[in-house]
């Protein structure tokens, strides 16, 4: 249960100051809906008063909406002044893939080794838990559970890494996370080779996590994601030719067609 009793002399600012916490740390998610005010007034141990003090204070802070007849929940665009700019800009690099898979190596590779090093029994079973729906959808040749396991094992090292910093760029960066690993599986899909390697990956980040190796897991996740550049380069590589493959047999169906310009003589 992600609610505690309050104790403060102010309790509306702690109420809230749990609430934001619970969001900061990706307790509470992007579109998750709060339980109602009754409930959390009795896991909170507060009255209505106080407790609608510090919802009206988060939601002032757009930290949550409201919405009729649907109650509060998190907002959907959290560090959304950050991310929705950032992500327009990389969506139209030719790079971004590349560019942002780079990132998450940094990123990633940290936080592996550092749940590794510090991760909780209860946080390295909620990864192992997440790395196993992974391997079950993928059993069940279930491509879109696969692909949302996936990106809740990626995450939930993330989370367990206890940095909210990395925790909400991370997050407000999600779109491109989806995209990428919906990208993997979908090319994984198409080669059961390359379904196999990355189970075989995830088994490893998540044995050595298990095993408290910080150097094996890092290591681990550093090769899981050169793996997924290198995925990536070769599907861009394959859209480019494709794409110039397209033009080229238009402009000769032109020519048979009698469409194309003819040369002017000068």
């Amino acid at each position: 249960m992600p609610f505690k009793k309050v104790e403060a002399t102010n309790i509306a600012d702690a109420a809230a100051s749990q609430i934001r916490e619970l969001i900061a740390f990706d307790v509470l998610k992007p579109g998750d809906v709060l339980p109602s005010e009754r409930e959390l007034c009795d896991r909170m141990g507060i009255s209505r008063t106080s407790l609608r003090g510090a919802l009206q204070t988060l939601t002032t802070e757009g930290l949550l909406l409201s919405k009729r007849g649907s109650g509060l929940r998190v907002a959907d665009a959290l560090g959304a002044s950050i991310s929705d700019p950032l992500v327009t800009l990389l969506k139209n690099s030719p790079n971004v893939r590349d560019d942002y898979l780079k990132f998450r190596i940094l990123l990633e590779t940290a936080c592996a080794s550092e749940v590794a090093a510090h991760g909780t029994a209860g946080e390295c079973e909620h990864i192992a838990r997440n790395h196993q729906k992974m391997l079950d959808a993928i059993n069940a040749d279930d491509l879109s559970k696969a692909s949302q396991a996936d990106l809740e094992f990626h995450m939930s090292i993330v989370e367990a890494s206890g940095n909210l910093v990395s925790i909400q760029v991370a997050r407000s960066l999600n779109n491109l996370l989806e995209d990428g690993i919906a990208l993997s599986h979908r090319l994984s899909h198409e080669n059961a080779t390359t379904w196999q390697v990355i189970a075989e990956q995830h088994d490893a980040i998540n044995a050595a996590i298990a095993a408290k190796d910080p150097t094996r897991a890092g290591d681990a996740m550093y090769n899981h994601l050169e793996y997924q550049r290198e995925l990536a380069k070769q599907y861009q590589q394959r859209e480019e030719k494709s794409s110039v493959l397209s033009k080229r047999i238009a402009w000769d169906e032109e020519s048979d067609s009698g469409r194309r310009p003819r040369p002017i003589d000068v």
